[in-house]
């Protein structure tokens, strides 16, 4: 259907634009995805994002969509192709670097139980807080980035566990939170660092009884802490499968409880300087 695959285009197009200013000056990026995909030692295709008549290799075809994911490099070599189907004959320059874009936009984006807002929500809040805690325009763009891919290693977990409409059994949880290293380890040829650490760390606690090491307090990098508040608010907030969302004011004050032992005290006195400011101005208008 034509206009399902436009509606694809746009909405990978949106998350587009928001990755675009950090990775534009990077071509670096498009460097590492220039390489062949392996799985088992056997090389099963390759993604050069600059090669214009790329085709999906024959070891891919036929092969549920839900099984083409399962890293960030293989998510590039299967959607480039559909993706250049959709945008034939577009003279950009930029048309290789957006290919990428596209490929892991709609690997974090195509997954429940979260969508689009989910990912844009939680990017959105997490900037605002590095920015209330005066962190430089450089590392607020890293936040960005980082916040909505945060949840990508989530590609990686059984699609029972993922979608699962009801609370997780203690045997399930322990497969979920083996997203945050998948999602760290799918970022890794994108050689960013800052981004790939607080994929990794945005489940730690600031008492040390996070995952997925346990890290405690300012051992946690700063961005994963922040993401950790972003992130845990809008779920809170967001309407899921196995609950209703909560109030406004119940989840800001459920993270004021949480400070000090799941969240940095600092990092929710600034969380709490937005969303007053946001609490203002929507009873305002």
């Amino acid at each position: 259907m034509i206009w399902l695959d436009w509606l694809i285009v746009a909405s990978v197009a949106v998350l587009g634009a928001v990755l675009f200013k950090y990775w534009k000056e990077r071509p670096r990026l498009v460097n590492k995805l220039d390489s062949p995909v392996r799985s088992a030692g056997l090389t099963v295709g390759a993604t050069n994002g600059r090669e214009r008549n790329w085709r999906p290799p024959e070891t891919l075809r036929g092969v549920p969509a839900n099984r083409r994911f399962p890293t960030g490099t293989h998510a590039f070599a299967c959607y480039k192709h559909k993706f250049e189907e959709m945008t034939m004959g577009r003279e950009d320059e930029d048309a290789s670097f957006w290919e990428t874009i596209a490929a892991l936009a709609f690997e974090v984006q195509a997954r429940p139980p979260h969508g689009l807002e989910h990912f844009q929500g939680v990017s959105r809040l997490a900037c605002q807080i590095a920015s209330q805690l005066g962190l430089s325009e450089a590392e607020v763009e890293e936040i960005r980035v980082a916040g909505i891919v945060h949840d990508i290693g989530k590609t990686h977990i059984p699609e029972q566990v993922r979608s699962k409409p009801d609370l997780l059994t203690a045997e399930e949880f322990e497969i979920m939170k083996s997203h945050a290293a998948w999602g760290a380890r799918m970022l890794e040829p994108m050689n960013e660092e800052g981004i790939e650490q607080i994929v990794l760390h945005h489940h730690e606690r600031f008492d040390g009884n996070g995952y997925p090491d346990q890290l405690k307090g300012e051992e946690i990098p700063l961005g994963a802490r922040i993401v950790s508040v972003a992130e845990c608010f809008d779920s809170m907030v967001s309407e899921q499968a196995y609950k209703a969302p909560r109030t406004f004011e119940d989840a800001v004050a459920e993270v004021l409880r949480c400070s000090g032992t799941q969240f940095d005290p600092a990092v929710v006195s600034a969380f709490l300087g937005q969303v007053r400011m946001a609490d203002d101005f929507r009873r305002q208008n």
